[in-house]
């Protein structure tokens, strides 16, 4: 547990400096793509199950 905790915090503190960079904008973008995708998918299989 110690270790997923360090681990955690070091994923975090990358983060930051990442987003310091303004590569943090960049995930955040990445991220958003990614979420709209899904969504759109979803909602294409939300679709499909209606029609039948």
């Amino acid at each position: 547990m110690v270790h997923l905790t360090v681990g955690i915090a070091r994923f975090m503190e990358i983060l930051i400096l990442a987003m310091a960079r303004g590569a943090g904008t960049l995930l955040l973008a990445g991220l958003v793509a990614v979420g709209a995708v899904a969504v759109t998918i979803a909602g294409l299989r939300r679709l499909r199950a209606n029609r039948r």
